[in-house]
């Protein structure tokens, strides 16, 4: 697996991941929602885990965008889960909650661009890439 990061802004990373031998297009989203989390982001929760849930400070959303399902491209959902864990590991674990989807959807590229116009971002605007950050 190869990851590059295309994005990076204080609320958003978009990283491409590129598997060996598939002909996929992939990309790793990593949004900071910069609130506690709710239920509603958690709708898998049984009635009973419900009464349990105890948000913390920040929830941060990832999602896993391909053209492929997993077991095409030879991957887990624990492989990418433990690489979205490793990506997050510099945030304080203890005020964050995190979780991840499974996205397959036929373009991924046309989804990645759309999430870049929010930011502001139009196709062919270099100038913001010539920074670390694109914020």
């Amino acid at each position: 697996m190869i990851i590059r990061r295309m994005f990076k802004s204080n609320a958003l990373e978009i990283w491409k991941i590129e598997i060996p031998d598939t002909e996929s297009t992939n990309y790793l989203i990593i949004s900071d929602q910069k609130r506690p989390g709710t239920l509603a982001d958690y709708p898998w929760l049984d009635e009973a885990d419900k009464k349990f849930f105890q948000p913390r400070e920040n929830f941060i959303k990832v999602q896993f965008v391909s053209n492929q399902d997993l077991q095409g491209l030879n991957l887990s959902r624990h492989d990418v889960s433990g690489l979205a864990d490793d990506l997050l590991a510099h945030v304080a674990q203890a005020h964050c909650d995190w979780n991840i989807d499974f996205l397959r959807i036929a373009n991924p590229d046309r989804y990645v661009r759309a999430l870049l116009n929010k930011q502001g971002i139009k196709d062919d605007d270099v100038s913001r890439f010539k920074y670390l950050s694109q914020d």
